[in-house]
């Protein structure tokens, strides 16, 4: 078996090492354009975890590697002249210039080829390597290979918006340290830590504005570097910046759909790139180049393309999750300056989670004293805007009390609204809707949504939808209201939606959005655009005129009237996920040329009639909320811009609260899935405009309710499926934490003392495992 390696980088390198090592018949060479002793840049970093599988990998190459680790177990984020510290996160930093003479020389003592200043063009691959069973493209981030098999590889490649450049200095530091500087032309950040005695690495990141503002547009790399060290000078502490091709450049987010062509595969950042945020771009391909080795020694004897689908297999969903925390990672540096109003460990806080692997829970275990700041911090500036006292209690903040006009919660967890479909033909509840939401409501959330509940027989998603347009319907859900204020110390909210184009279709758990079956039970639809849901298969939906405004703006206000009769504490309209009033908004759906399309301002005219016209009959001592689709997860949506101008609008309207949501707008949308994925859009209007939002989407734990709302992401937090599966998400989690500040039914209370020993048990376990976890036995420092 020929094995040639084409780019001579960490992973390319790793890969060589291991395979060779394991198959000394192997013939295994590497080309590399450089020199052997160049190095573009300065230290890379690595964690315990990553540490752990080198270890196991090659314990003699990682014992080249220990013996320059500078290690740390803190953070510190210096922010408007404080440094707020957090312990436990082991990680260390090494030179990349002794990481890569470290696996050159153990390439050449198991045998492999390297050859340097070896250009390789990639037009004459395949004749030059005839020979070669296997070609790896490990050519880097600007790879050539990729490029020239684009085609064949299928790469997205998107440049970020931020403006970094690499430095180092010969400040020491015994820490990994943010230092965030506040300047005329926007913030700075300087991500920066020891590599080995005597030399740290500085990256320095700013927006676009920052970077014009200073002038580094037409800076060369001196000049660049003199600037920031004057910026940076105390933070420097009297020593220089250091240079190494340190040119401004903006991050390439690159993602290939394809890893492998003909024998050629592709590793490293020629494959995947993760953002220098969360320090896993050599990790990525160290690891990646761990798998391929795997791989190719299990399969590639017997068949070659076995043996890349294997790699495949195994390394495209890990690599996708740390790319995805890398990305979000990114996107919160590209918005930093939204966050710096905060008060300094909210901030702190922010920062430490920011790519959300990391949770409320996660700092508890590295550092109790970061959190109980983090805590103070919440509970003080809490007593101060609204008088609520939990400054001894300490219940964490998702057991605080939040108010909408008149409203009070007594915590922040929300159920989400979700559809049952369980409702007969003319819209009326059944025993489900009271067992269900009843249930719910006494398993402690603060706040209880109902499903989306329709205005009109042709207002219905499904034959399954629950009504609000009869005095029956009023009734039944007047009975489930009382039940839950009587025995629940939850409130419970109204949501008021109309199908539009997606409606007359199948119940959830038969074919969705699909129209049913028996084509005579259809009913007509309507939209802001006579566009079909699916082009072939979905009936094409009526133009709402003028008189159908008013059909429905009638229809809206009949049912914001019952809901208030029956009881509702809350009640919502309904304009996200391509629904009705949704299809006025997006612009892939709204193509009217009347004063109903076009901008957003006459796009936003008819779901904000209905609105107004809802609140001026739904009481001024009660609140109302709007749930929006931030994004379209397609091309030529709703942009940020607009949705600021949403949540704007809405709230000029009487709106106190943004429900923020994303996609289903369209069938073809390319959504981005992850835990917490739609945070991020309620967290920019909760900065922005500063809007008061509740978030939900892919929400599983209490850590992360606990997380959301430390660092202002959200003001509640709504979980679906942890509720479909767990009525007592709430209760549970006070039992976790040990709040006692819940309230509970009398029947139940005889249980509470129970849960709460029993998790305190659990919990201390898992706490004690976890660190027992963590030890520091990667540890041998180095000038720290």
């Amino acid at each position: 078996m020929k094995i040639t390696v084409i780019g001579g980088g960490p992973g390319g390198l790793y890969f060589a090492l291991l395979t060779k090592k394991a198959r000394p018949d192997y013939v295994v060479e590497v080309f590399e354009q450089n020199a052997a002793d160049d190095s573009f840049g300065f230290g890379v970093v690595f964690s315990d975890d990553t540490l752990d599988e080198f270890l196991s990998r090659d314990p003699e190459s990682y014992e080249r590697i220990r013996d320059h680790f500078a290690y740390w177990d803190d953070i510190a984020i210096h922010y408007k002249g404080e440094e707020i510290r957090c312990g436990g996160n082991g990680f260390c930093g090494t030179s990349r210039m002794h990481l890569l003479g470290a696996l050159q020389g153990r390439c050449r003592d198991v045998g492999v080829a390297l050859h340097f200043e070896a250009p390789i063009d990639p037009a004459t691959l395949k004749i030059r390597f005839a020979s070669s069973d296997i070609i790896v493209a490990a050519d880097g981030v600007n790879s050539p290979i990729r490029e020239h098999f684009k085609a064949e590889f299928k790469p997205t490649i998107a440049l970020k918006s931020n403006r970094f450049c690499w430095m180092g200095s010969t400040r020491p530091m015994a820490e990994f340290n943010y230092f965030f500087r506040e300047t005329a032309h926007g913030v700075i950040c300087a991500h920066t830590y020891q590599y080995q005695e005597g030399r740290s690495t500085w990256v320095f990141e700013m927006d676009e504005a920052c970077w014009q503002g200073h002038g580094f547009a037409d800076a060369d790399e001196e000049t660049s570097r003199d600037r920031l060290q004057q910026l940076f000078a105390a933070e420097l502490d009297g020593h220089p910046l250091l240079l190494n091709r340190s040119l401004w450049r903006r991050f390439p987010r690159i993602f290939c759909e394809n890893w492998h062509h003909d024998n050629i595969v592709i590793l490293g950042d020629a494959k995947a790139s993760a953002h220098f945020s969360i320090g896993s771009g050599t990790k990525l391909a160290m690891e990646c180049g761990i798998a391929l080795s795997d791989a190719v020694l299990a399969e590639a004897d017997h068949n070659v393309e076995a043996a890349f689908k294997a790699y495949d297999g195994a390394r495209r969903v890990p690599c996708q999750v740390v790319q995805h925390n890398a990305d979000v990672s990114l996107a919160w540096f590209e918005h930093m300056s939204r966050s710096f109003d905060m008060e300094p460990m909210q901030f702190a806080m922010t920062v430490m989670c920011r790519a959300k692997s990391v949770t409320y829970d996660n700092l508890l275990i590295r550092d109790e004293t970061f959190i109980a700041r983090a805590d103070t911090e919440f509970y003080d500036r809490l007593y101060r805007e609204t008088g609520d006292d939990y400054r001894k209690s300490r219940p964490t903040p998702m057991f605080t009390k939040f108010r909408l006009r008149e409203m009070e919660l007594a915590n922040r967890v929300v159920m989400a609204p979700m559809a049952q479909y369980k409702a007969d033909e003319a819209g009326n509840l059944t025993d489900w809707h009271l067992v269900h939401y009843a249930s719910h409501a006494l398993g402690g959330a603060g706040l209880i949504f109902v499903e989306m509940t329709c205005t009109s027989p042709g207002a219905r998603i499904t034959p399954g939808c629950p009504g609000l347009w009869t005095d029956a319907h009023e009734a039944q859900w007047a009975r489930i209201v009382a039940f839950i204020h009587e025995h629940s110390g939850a409130k419970i909210a109204m949501q008021l939606g109309h199908a539009g184009r997606k409606g007359s279709t199948q119940v959830g758990w038969a074919k969705p959005d699909y129209p049913l079956d028996e084509a005579e039970k259809n009913w007509p639809l309507v939209s802001a655009s006579p566009l079909p849901w699916h082009a072939n298969a979905s009936q094409v939906p009526q133009e709402l005129d003028r008189a159908g405004m008013d059909a429905v703006v009638a229809e809206f206000v009949q049912a914001a009237a019952r809901a208030d009769r029956a009881g509702f504490d809350l009640l919502e309209l309904h304009c996200a996920h391509g629904y009705l009033l949704a299809s006025f908004l997006s612009p892939l759906t709204n193509t009217r040329s009347d004063d109903y399309g076009g901008s957003i301002e006459a796009r936003l005219r008819f779901p904000l009639e209905v609105f107004a016209a809802m609140r001026a009959v739904w009481p001024i001592t009660k609140p109302m909320s709007v749930r929006i689709s931030a994004l379209d997860w397609a091309d030529g949506g709703i942009g940020e811009a607009e949705v600021f101008a949403i949540a704007q609008a809405f709230n000029e309207v009487g709106c106190d609260l943004i429900d923020v949501s994303a996609g289903q707008t369209v069938a073809n949308q390319k959504p981005v899935y992850g835990r917490m994925f739609q945070v991020q859009f309620a967290e920019a209007i909760r900065n922005v405009p500063q809007l008061a939002t509740m978030t939900v989407g892919a929400i599983t734990e209490p850590s992360q309710v606990n997380t959301i709302l430390h660092a202002r992401r959200a003001d509640l937090v709504a979980l679906g499926r942890p509720h479909l599966w767990n009525p007592y998400f709430t209760h549970q989690a006070e039992a976790w934490y040990g709040a006692r500040n819940q309230s509970w039914p009398a029947p139940y209370l005889a249980g509470r003392n129970q849960a709460h020993s029993e998790m305190a048990k659990v919990r201390e376990k898992q706490i004690a495992v976890q660190k027992k976890a963590r030890p520091a036995k990667h540890r041998r420092d180095v000038g720290v």
